[in-house]
């Protein structure tokens, strides 16, 4: 089924839901511009007002829907409409979560860092994320999960495998894709999906996942804070990769916290190593948290062994607490790549100002602790020289003009990967690198160049 905010007409104060201010269901896409329905008034979208109800929420409609078995949706009938009166006057009867959003009851919306004014109006608990039909299926499933009489594997497999489907069957899911990744944006147009189909489709794919596993070996896999390993003695481990977490660029006990509150565990906020406004931490507070990483990594790592650090970031402030970190935890930085991944991740291909590749980052355990070299600081025109040096040594390799390697995007990743080699804290901000960049040398279809030798 199909659910559209309703919103209203800034002219006419017509309400009507956001599918019929230019959406075009044929072809799945939606108007240039804005119409209203009651008036005909061309408008922007973004001056629409959202319509709540008396408890503030965001007032939803359900504007099309699709049986089993059909193909396309359609619009809604009688039937299709009272069944839906029906749940929400009903209570559910089974367990589910319903607590604040981050745990806080705030009496306001504003939860986390997260939180966005317009589309997370009224969204203030657990509940607020799914419809009711939603919740009431996923709870009545993992309250059968929890009660089969089964092998306890297999009975934790189930309750698993519908855990994880809950994140997929929330109002974040947009109507005809699925849910941003990372994100918790709610979308003015929304799916809700068959909650039976979904787990029938998750089920099946995980039995035969679970035949592909190979048998035989050890593995262990533990849940914890890489701050305290305890569990792992020292010079036990032969290599160490980590993809450490990104400074501010995603809040991960938020973007979890939906699918946690069905175990009812939650991400013990305060070893999460990010930057955050409502954590209070800094980038201060993040290099501490990965200098402890990196320490226990250094401890269970034998030494001149190797540990990789997949990693990076658009500030050259969360540069700088990595650097710190691997440093002040006694890593050897040795070597830097670039990591080509040919496909960028959504927040990558869609932020403005973002980075495209990430680099990977190999740290030698020295055998014997030597006193720490810090970084020499470097100024933003050691970026300019080795993007100069860089653009000259293209040409001389004539290396093509749309190549690539003369992008921003890959140009900033060469950057940082050079200043890393050498010990050189990176001194400049991808969007500060970007808009200088384009300032000072030449731009053809978004490839960078030398200036002509007669330019000024």
């Amino acid at each position: 089924m199909i659910w559209a905010e309703v919103y209203r007409c800034p002219n006419c104060n017509t309400e009507a839901p956001f599918s019929e201010y230019g959406f075009d269901f044929e072809d799945r896409s939606r108007a240039d511009e804005a119409t209203c329905p009651g008036c005909g008034q061309a408008l922007n979208a973004r001056r629409l007002a959202r319509c709540v109800d008396d408890s503030d929420k965001v007032r939803e409609a359900p504007v099309r829907t699709k049986h089993r078995g059909q193909r396309r949706d359609h619009d809604l009938s009688p039937p299709d409409l009272a069944l839906i009166e029906r749940i929400e006057g009903m209570p559910i009867p089974y367990w589910h979560p319903d607590g604040p959003m981050m745990g806080r009851e705030t009496g306001k919306d504003s939860w986390g860092d997260m939180w966005r004014r317009g589309y997370h109006q009224g969204v203030r608990r657990v509940s607020d994320f799914y419809t009711k039909r939603t919740l009431w299926a996923l709870a009545a499933a993992l309250q059968f999960a929890r009660e089969l009489d089964t092998d306890p594997a297999v009975g934790h497999a189930v309750q698993q495998t519908i855990v994880n489907a809950s994140i997929n069957l929330t109002k974040m899911r947009r109507a005809y894709q699925g849910p941003i990744p990372l994100v918790l944006y709610l979308p003015r147009m929304r799916r809700e999906s068959n909650v039976l189909k979904v787990l029938e489709a998750r089920f099946r794919r995980g039995m035969e996942a679970a035949r592909q596993i190979p048998t035989g070996g050890e593995v262990i896999i533990s849940t914890q804070s890489s701050t305290c390993l305890p569990n792992i003695p020292d010079d036990c481990a032969d290599y160490v990769f980590t993809d450490p977490p990104f400074g501010q660029n995603i809040i991960y006990s938020e973007v979890n916290f939906l699918w946690e509150s069905w175990l009812g565990i939650t991400t013990a906020a305060e070893h999460e190593a990010i930057v955050s406004k409502y954590q209070k931490k800094g980038v201060d507070e993040y290099e501490g948290l990965m200098s402890a990483c990196f320490e226990e990594f250094r401890r269970i790592l034998k030494p001149e062994h190797w540990m990789t650090v997949e990693f990076h970031n658009s500030s050259n402030d969360i540069w700088s607490a990595i650097q710190g970190a691997l440093e002040s935890s006694g890593f050897v930085v040795e070597d830097a790549r670039i990591l080509d991944k040919g496909q960028p991740s959504f927040k990558q291909a869609s932020t403005e100002n973002a980075v495209q590749q990430d680099l990977v980052i190999s740290a030698r355990n020295p055998q014997k602790r030597r006193r720490l070299r810090n970084s020499t600081q470097s100024k933003d025109g050691d970026a300019w020289e080795f993007v100069q040096a860089r653009l000259t040594s293209l040409e001389a390799e004539e290396e093509a003009p749309g190549s690539p390697e003369r992008t921003d995007r890959v140009l900033y990743s060469r950057m940082v990967q050079a200043f890393l080699r050498e010990g050189l804290r990176v001194p400049i901000s991808a969007a500060e690198f970007y808009r200088e960049l384009a300032q000072r040398f030449h731009q053809r279809d978004g490839a960078y160049c030398l200036p002509p030798p007669d330019a000024p």
